[in-house]
């Protein structure tokens, strides 16, 4: 929750962030203009506008989602980042995870992460660590149904209940269902312990695109192993992870920011309000061990992101211990990044303070208002 004795609370109730609040309607993110021209330079993309070169908008790629069937639709290096290829294992790895997953079938995306796959640290045990994963597919209930007559051990009691129990218990919450402890031969011979989560396509581009509980989201803003893609996805994820340096800027105190430091607050976002986190479920440490040991993947995954934000980071110097910005957050732009957040996100802080009204909702129809109603969980203690 944000709170009025927050510094980011201080900004919007100043008069020059209220009148951007309340004046500026935004208009630009409705008009789905294609972009003149793209030009693409590795994983960095930028709109070519008479002779200035202006980063991407994402918008023309949200509101045509539905043109982008195949990876191949995508500018040559979009989302480039998002993968793992600096992964010193990378293909140990992606051996590990393909092998795994071809026990299952019909996934449409998919992704490893945690401990087992990305240090946190030599001072951290995985011995005992299972490995995760995420798999995304079209219908949750078919593949549920196909996944019990292959793989039905995996199941707990619930399977009893039938399909449809399983389907409803997948739909709570995160939108996950959870399968643990699953030992799995490999091809080796070998033996793994694994966790993987199946959810919805839907779920997980709603998750990206609003933060509806930033689960999903706040696992994507970390650096994991993608194994399937899928180009909407890959969209959604680069709006997503935009997303996060812009919240993290918001909540930073200073007028300069280094890497680490805007890391260490993107990897915090989805561990606020995690009660794990407050009854020593989880490390302390485990937020600064993951920034810590996976600098470099940190590096990758944000660098082309830097490049959209031009008029909210500028880079001031860099040196061997990584780059540091100038953060140019005045009170037309503190205005201007609150409206452009997710709108799950962005409805929670209206809520919150009802005086200072959202311009985007009033001036969309019924559908961002209709998000509006739904109970979205709040992020804890932010601020």
């Amino acid at each position: 929750m944000l709170y009025r004795g927050c510094r980011t609370y201080t900004r919007f109730q100043s008069t020059e962030a209220a009148r951007v609040l309340k004046d500026q309607h935004f208009s630009h993110i409705l008009d789905g203009k294609a972009p003149n021209f793209l030009q693409e330079q590795g994983s960095d993309t930028r709109v070519i506008v008479g002779k200035e070169k202006q980063p991407l908008d994402f918008n023309y790629f949200l509101f045509h989602l539905e043109k982008f069937k195949k990876m191949s639709d995508l500018p040559t290096g979009f989302g480039r980042n998002q993968l793992h290829e600096s992964l010193k294992d990378k293909e140990k790895t992606n051996e590990l995870l393909i092998d795994i997953k071809s026990r299952f079938e019909d996934i449409d995306y998919s992704f490893g992460y945690g401990s087992k796959i990305f240090s946190q640290g030599s001072k951290v045990d995985v011995s005992n660590s299972q490995i995760d994963m995420i798999y995304a597919v079209t219908d949750t209930k078919a593949w549920h149904e196909k996944n019990l007559a292959k793989n039905g051990n995996d199941y707990s009691f619930l399977k009893y209940l039938g399909i449809n129990s399983i389907k409803k218990i997948g739909e709570l919450g995160a939108g996950v269902y959870f399968n643990p402890y699953i030992n799995v031969a490999l091809k080796n011979g070998k033996e793994i312990e694994l966790k993987y989560g199946v959810t919805s396509i839907d779920a997980l581009r709603r998750d990206l695109q609003n933060w509806e509980t930033l689960y999903m989201a706040g696992r994507l803003h970390k650096p994991v192993a993608i194994i399937d893609n899928n180009p909407q996805l890959s969209i959604l994820n680069q709006f997503n992870l935009t997303n996060a340096v812009k919240l993290a800027l918001l909540l930073h105190d200073g007028r300069t920011i280094s890497e680490k430091e805007l890391f260490l607050i993107i990897a915090s976002l989805s561990y606020m309000g995690d009660p794990r986190m407050k009854v020593n479920g989880e490390n302390p440490d485990k937020i600064k061990n993951i920034v810590d040991n996976q600098f470099d993947l940190f590096q990758k995954l944000y660098k082309p992101i830097f490049k959209f934000i031009p008029h909210l980071i500028e880079l001031e110097s860099s040196g061997v211990t990584g780059k540091v910005f100038k953060v140019k957050l005045n009170e037309e732009n503190v205005g201007r990044t609150l409206l452009e957040l997710p709108s799950s996100f962005r409805a929670r802080f209206f809520e919150n303070y009802p005086s200072i009204e959202d311009p985007v909702v009033n001036n969309i129809d019924n559908d961002l208002t209709s998000l509006k109603k739904l109970a979205y969980n709040e992020l804890k203690e932010i601020g």
